[in-house]
């Protein structure tokens, strides 16, 4: 969902996942496999905020994407 607020917008995005329901896969969550889709997560949002700033300032997309600093 995307709410207005003063000077942009919060972005709320939900997701799930399952894992099968085997030894190997509660294994695999237990040993970071949550913490690992967070931060896929994290880095998804982050890109995802460059690019609406890139066009909101008719900025380079692909400069934005690649975190190359803003033109003064």
């Amino acid at each position: 969902t995307f709410v207005p607020i003063p000077g942009g917008a919060t972005v709320t995005v939900r997701g799930d996942y399952e894992l099968p329901d085997t030894m190997l896969a509660r294994m695999a969550d237990r040993l970071g496999l949550e913490r690992s889709i967070a931060r896929d997560i994290d880095r998804a949002n982050e890109a995802f905020r460059r690019l609406c700033e890139a066009v909101a300032e008719d900025w380079s997309v692909e400069a934005a994407m690649f975190g190359e600093p803003r033109p003064q």
